[in-house]
């Protein structure tokens, strides 16, 4: 019993370390199953036997598998990174208003603390805008994101780009 779940942490930890491969090579998630297992595989009968492939084909590289593990390595990221901002007390962000490929309207938002003495700079969020961008939506959007995760008392600047909607004096975002 105590061997059978060895080696299946010892898969599911090799399929995650799989997955940041296929993550940092910005490669399709279909890529573990379809070429990385099979090259293993071969690999491993050449030169450790086929009781090595047998090990081997336990690693789980579905598609779905590399997905849902690339979401919980991001979640676990994001909790680091809240973490790190929450101890600092302080924090800044820095927005920016922007559209992606397909048209849409997006925010960027960094992060700028302090941990263990350094100023460390993140990129906090990407957060998807809705059709009307008015200086409301978009602190509406931010605060959805950070209401719960981060203490707005502790933001003690906030830096923009020079959209209309982020600029006004009556009516912009840091109003």
């Amino acid at each position: 019993m105590k061997a059978t779940t060895s080696s299946n942490v010892s898969a599911l930890r090799a399929s995650f370390l799989v997955a940041n491969h296929i993550a940092k090579a910005k490669k399709p998630f279909t890529i573990g199953e379809e070429l990385i297992l099979p090259a293993a595989k071969d690999i491993c009968c050449e030169l450790l036997g086929e009781a090595a492939v047998q090990k081997v084909a336990c690693v789980p590289l579905l598609a779905c598998t590399v997905t849902r593990q690339m979401d919980e390595i991001a979640e676990d990221i994001e909790a680091q990174l809240l973490e790190r901002i929450n101890e600092s007390l302080e924090y800044t962000i820095q927005v920016d208003k922007s559209t992606d490929v397909d048209n849409k309207a997006t925010m960027l938002v960094f992060v700028q603390y302090i941990f263990q003495e350094d100023v460390h700079e993140n990129k906090l969020c990407v957060l998807l805008l809705p059709l009307n961008t008015t200086a409301a939506e978009l602190f509406k959007s931010l605060n959805d994101y950070i209401s719960g995760k981060l203490n707005w008392s502790f933001c003690v600047g906030i830096c923009k780009d020079g959209v209309t909607a982020m600029t006004g004096q009556l009516s912009g975002f840091t109003t």
